[in-house]
């Protein structure tokens, strides 16, 4: 059967931090186990133009990452922190910081390569999977150094158009 490109999907004025905050319990609760985790959210709505589904896959595949990356430190060591801003650009951003091991210079765009993979148990698809579908919507993902001392993996997607037209639903 015939698949339609991830570009045709159903795609609806969303507001990201809208979004987020209503995943954060699901997070909150898994925290204990896995380490502290703190949003920093824009008060602002952050409007962009996706599909919920995938925006959330995008989200979860950024956020588990960064809890396996910490998995392996005492729990007083474990952070995670996910924000959300307007970029210098305008863009939307969310950015996900964890105190893990970090990422060498050298695997910063591998490690979106299908099938790569760090983890025993990984797939190596996450990351690979949400470089497809941000760059689908005109954004872009990457990898720093993060400021709590780990990784700092960030997506930008653009604002839509009509921005200023758009209320909360």
């Amino acid at each position: 059967h015939d698949t339609l490109p991830i570009s045709h999907i159903e795609r609806t004025p969303l507001d990201l931090g809208q979004l987020l905050t209503e995943l954060e319990p699901l997070l909150v609760a898994a925290v204990p186990k896995r380490g502290c985790c703190d949003f920093d959210q824009e008060t602002e709505p952050l409007w962009i133009e996706g599909n919920e589904a995938q925006v959330t896959q995008i989200f979860l595949n950024l956020v588990q990452n960064a809890f396996d990356a910490v998995a392996g430190l005492e729990p007083e060591e474990r952070r995670v922190v996910v924000r959300t801003r307007r970029s210098a650009h305008g863009d939307v951003e969310l950015v996900v910081d964890d105190s893990g091991v970090g990422i060498s210079a050298g695997l910063k765009e591998q490690v979106f390569e299908p099938f790569f993979t760090s983890k025993e148990e990984g797939l190596g698809m996450g990351l690979a999977i949400s470089r497809t579908l941000v760059e689908s919507y005109g954004g872009r993902v990457w990898v720093r150094k993060s400021r709590i001392g780990g990784a700092s993996v960030r997506f930008s997607l653009p604002v839509p158009e009509d921005d200023d037209s758009m209320q909360a639903s």
